[in-house]
């Protein structure tokens, strides 16, 4: 984006100064000879993003909501939270990249019980504990290998974490006050590679996991509490109900997943879960059966790479929708309610408009031809340089669409050969 908007910004400064210049240059309108502008648009992928400036959330990673319905957004390259009302009001942000008890680094998930913030802090390998203004209430003293998943009821707290080596990955029992661990339970890989979250259902009786690795949810029995003859026990999973130990299959099908990143139970005992690489989420009952789903891949709703998910108590459901910096809010028939957050528009967007204001400015193209290219990976000469070629850019601009990688060498040695091959009047 740097490159581009050095080409076209410096391309219409320097055209305009020359305007405004005492002794007028060629192309301004007092002379015979108009000058030649092609303009290059960089349609790469990286062209897709959303401009930072128009955001109000930040790459949202996971979501939480208060007792007074207060909304939580874990920013995952800020290692901030930010807080928002229940009407979308920006409130607060705290957190920040660190070591000390209200920093953390490159968090996956975080949990709100009670009024208290539990953070799985996947780089400090440690649980932070905070108030819901970031105020520090502890830290735990064991270290783990990269905590994600963290989930918390009145009598327990787990964390889920991943293998070393390709060994055995473990989900954690914690003192829910304290912090310090219970116990341990360590599963096979075959059941379970990477717990990448953890959530309890309304009375705290189940335990659900989504195993990014295995491409599938998992469900425990949870007995005990409080540090006090707490257990887990193996239930079921979306692979196979018959077969706990079944793998799941990376696919588009309905009730399948393609990297489950998040799994949350409603009041009912139906489960939503997030779908990252099928950019969308799907309800299943409680028996694991599909039942419904909502979304595709899109740069202006719903969704481009969910990730975090929460259900409040009156079964709303938030989801973050990672790359179009947004919180998503559904009802449980995956109808869409409210979003917080959301991008004005991406960086091609932006260009666009600079292009159709330069093209549309009589005082440059009165005494201008104009040409376009667009290029990444390629480079393609779109709209041939013309004197008709302002009203061609400004009819075809809005039809580039952004992917792919970039090559700005290819597209120099394009646009001086198109110069220089005689396709250009008057082109030296």
């Amino acid at each position: 984006m740097v490159r581009l908007s050095a080409i076209i910004i410096s391309l219409f400064f320097v055209f305009s100064s020359q305007i405004h210049a005492k002794s007028a240059p060629p192309g301004t309108g007092t002379s015979d000879i108009p000058a030649n502008i092609l303009i290059m648009l960089d349609n790469s992928g990286s062209m897709s993003a959303k401009l930072y400036s128009s955001v109000q959330v930040y790459y949202p990673l996971d979501v939480a909501t208060d007792s007074s319905g207060n909304v939580y957004v874990m920013e995952y390259y800020n290692n901030r939270i930010k807080v928002f009302s229940s009407s979308g009001a920006y409130l607060r942000s705290f957190g920040g990249y660190g070591t000390g008890c209200n920093n953390w680094r490159y968090a996956r998930q975080f949990a709100i019980h009670n009024d208290k913030i539990y953070i799985a802090d996947t780089y400090g390998k440690r649980i932070i504990k905070l108030s819901l203004t970031g105020g520090c209430e502890r830290t735990s003293s064991t270290r783990y290998n990269y905590p994600h998943g963290i989930a918390v009821t009145n009598n327990n707290l787990h964390v889920g974490y991943g293998s070393t080596y390709g060994g055995a990955s473990y989900i954690t029992y914690h003192h829910v006050d304290y912090l310090h661990t219970c116990s341990s339970m360590s599963m096979a890989t075959s059941m379970m590679f990477y717990p990448w979250s953890l959530s309890y259902n309304n009375n705290g009786t189940k335990l659900l996991a989504s195993d990014y690795d295995r491409n599938k949810l998992v469900e425990f029995n949870v007995s005990g509490g409080s540090c006090s003859g707490g257990s887990l026990g193996y239930a079921k999973n979306s692979a196979s109900t018959s077969n706990p130990y079944a793998t799941g299959i990376y696919s588009s099908n309905s009730g399948s997943f393609r990297r489950p990143t998040d799994a949350v139970y409603d009041s009912s005992g139906n489960i939503f879960a997030t779908d990252l690489n099928g950019h969308r989420i799907q309800k299943l009952n409680s028996s694991f059966s599909y039942q419904a789903k909502t979304g595709s891949y899109s740069t202006s709703s719903g969704f481009r790479y969910p990730y975090g998910m929460h259900i409040d108590s009156n079964d709303k459901i938030y989801v973050t929708d990672f790359y179009n910096y947004a919180v998503r809010v559904y009802d449980t028939s995956l109808s869409e309610v409210a979003t917080y957050g959301g991008g004005a528009g991406t960086r091609l967007d932006a260009a666009k408009k600079v292009i159709k204001k330069i093209v549309s400015n009589t005082d440059l193209t009165s005494g201008a031809n104009f040409g376009l290219m667009e290029w990444g990976s390629y480079a393609r000469i779109k709209v041939n340089i013309s004197d008709n070629g302002a009203k061609q850019v400004y009819s075809f601009v809005d039809s580039v669409r952004a992917g792919g990688g970039t090559n700005l060498n290819l597209a120099m040695n394009t646009a001086r050969n198109y110069f220089t091959s005689g396709q250009v009047a008057n082109w030296n």
